[in-house]
């Protein structure tokens, strides 16, 4: 944390006009594909009661968003907190060398997370795939693969502890896929202009819904035995199927018209110019009397 915050406090700005590292180059390369004036450095503002509200609620990609991210988050803090006794509990592996095991799979996470958007950056540029089929190649991975891991898991005791070890290490990685170019960065191509307003709305529901993964799991384990666990892994693999299914529905990479930062802008000077001719008209009256 120590680390963490002084470099975001120094490395992120509201907008690519006021940031303070980039060159001119990249903030002008950044500013053309957005559609922005690169030497406009004021400051926007906006309220909540101006937001498109009914728009985000009809619109099916954010509908989308919204589910795969709860289900994914619920599935994750089940994993990250079960994860070290499932290893101990039902593959009977010893703590420090579970400790071990898990501290490479979380290794590998972030090269997961890397590798992934190195290879949809690549997809994308040769394309290979759109856009839309590249995010929802990798968000199936994200909640196919763990769904998958889930069943194996449901068949894996003490008398198979490897495959139940490399099994645990494959759902990790796996879990970091939404990362590099899953659910977590299609929030910027549906809605660029609301990105991260309505990422940090969602991003709350889900974690709200996934703090009673853990409740869930606490009611149903009652003893540290294959038979009760694997009611929670048959329960936390429909869920990571449905978020993968609804976002393979519903999912898109398109961005919407009314959520671009040009419309926005295009809106501004639609509002500038009602305001004008209204002043005009009202001086034209005026005149008249």
């Amino acid at each position: 944390g120590f680390i963490w915050l002084p470099l975001w406090l120094w490395l992120v700005a509201d907008s690519p006009q006021t940031h303070r590292t980039i060159s001119e180059n990249e903030r002008n390369y950044i500013c053309e594909k957005l559609g922005l004036v690169a030497s406009d450095k004021k400051k926007k503002t906006f309220s909540l009661s101006s937001l498109p509200w009914m728009k985000f609620i009809k619109s099916k990609p954010i509908i989308a968003l919204l589910i795969t991210e709860c289900c994914n988050l619920f599935g994750l803090f089940f994993v990250y907190t079960n994860v070290g006794k499932i290893l101990t509990e039902i593959h009977r592996v010893p703590p420090q060398y579970a400790g071990y095991i898990l501290a490479g799979g979380f290794i590998l996470m972030p090269i997961s997370s890397l590798s992934a958007g190195v290879i949809a950056d690549f997809l994308s540029k040769t394309n290979k795939m759109s856009l839309t089929n590249i995010r929802k190649l990798f968000n199936s991975l994200t909640s196919f693969i763990p769904a998958i891991c889930m069943v194996i898991l449901c068949f894996c005791d003490h008398t198979r502890q490897i495959f139940g070890i490399i099994t645990v290490i494959i759902l990790l990685i796996a879990s970091a896929l939404a990362y590099g170019s899953g659910y977590i960065v299609n929030f910027g191509d549906v809605i660029p202009a609301y990105s991260s307003i309505i990422f940090g709305i969602i991003t709350a529901i889900a974690t709200f819904t996934a703090l009673f993964a853990n409740v869930i799991a606490g009611v149903v384990i009652k003893r540290p035995v294959l038979e009760d666990w694997r009611k929670i892994f048959i329960l936390f693999s429909i869920v990571y199927f449905i978020g993968g299914l609804a976002y393979i529905v519903l999912g898109s990479a398109v961005p919407r018209k009314w959520a671009t930062l040009k419309s926005q802008e295009e809106q501004k000077v639609n509002d500038t110019i009602s305001e004008e001719e209204t002043v005009l008209m009202r001086e034209l009256e005026l005149g008249k009397k």
